[in-house]
């Protein structure tokens, strides 16, 4: 038999094979973050699902014997009725209550002819709307786009449904520009015009184009001289200063070219002070 060895008066331990399980500094396992992370975002799609559900539950019960029957249009101007049905985009046999006027009211303000426009709910069937148009001022036609668009008076240009360009009684604006632009001087333009109009407003409403240096304006800001259309001259320039003036010696231009029997004329300039430049319309014009 083999002899145990001594170790200083003590038997030596038997070693074991079994080893022991790691723990953490804190004597547990750790746990990672990312099943908490996937829980919370499963429980608030929950809840989003839940108060959409709720919310249309909400509605429909609101909304319980009220259906849609009739829709009130009022409108500034010549929008017609099934363009702004087109626009609100109101489903067939929808109920009043679940109807998001909202939604209505920002799909009319995508119409480019529509300025502002108002929504509501009148229980127990219909629809009130309120339409503020933009106000033509100007057509021109546009030469890239190949049809008629119209100017606001802020210089925005538009298609306009409802209007018919060819008899329109706006002038025409002889400049190029597409839709969804702005035509910076045109709210100068307006200005003088309504002042024009209270010199001589008959005169004023006869001219059928206006015709403006935009390069000039774009150095500027400003508006010296402008040319008009009108059913006696067919280019008459003006300045924008001193209106009345130029106003009074036009007055004694047509009633001399009346006698002589001389109208229509083909130019008369009136921008330079205390001269008047007249052309007659050539024979067979």
């Amino acid at each position: 038999m083999k002899k145990r060895e001594i170790v200083r008066g003590k038997e030596p331990r038997k070693r074991t094979s079994s080893k022991r399980s790691k723990k953490s500094p804190g004597g547990r396992k750790k746990t990672g973050l990312l099943p908490v992370a996937l829980l919370l975002a499963v429980g608030c799609l929950l809840a989003l699902f839940a108060a959409k559900e709720l919310r249309d539950f909400i509605g429909g019960k609101l909304a319980d014997g009220h259906r849609l029957e009739r829709i009130e249009i009022a409108t500034t101007g010549t929008l017609p009725r099934s363009n702004v049905i087109q626009l609100l985009k109101i489903p067939r046999g929808a109920s009043l209550g679940a109807i998001d006027i909202v939604r209505c009211r920002n799909n009319l303000l995508k119409c480019p002819q529509v300025r502002d426009a108002h929504v509501e709910r009148a229980y127990p069937h219909t629809i009130r709307v309120k339409i503020l148009e933009r106000t033509p001022v100007f057509k021109l036609f546009s030469s890239r786009e190949k049809t008629w668009l119209f100017v606001a008076e802020d210089g925005f240009v538009f298609t306009c449904a409802g209007v018919d360009p060819s008899p329109s009684t706006v002038p025409q604006l002889n400049c190029s520009a597409e839709a969804g632009t702005t035509l910076f001087f045109v709210a100068e333009l307006c200005r003088i015009m309504e002042e024009a109009r209270s010199i001589n407003g008959p005169f004023v409403e006869s001219w059928t184009a206006v015709s403006v240096d935009e390069a000039n304006y774009s150095r500027t800001g400003r508006i010296d001289e402008f040319e008009v259309r009108c059913g006696s001259i067919a280019h008459l320039r003006l300045r924008s200063g001193d209106l009345v003036r130029q106003f009074a010696e036009l007055e004694y231009v047509l009633t001399d070219a009346r006698e002589r029997h001389m109208l229509p004329l083909e130019k008369v300039d009136l921008s330079i002070r205390g001269r008047a430049y007249v052309k007659p319309m050539a024979r067979g014009k």
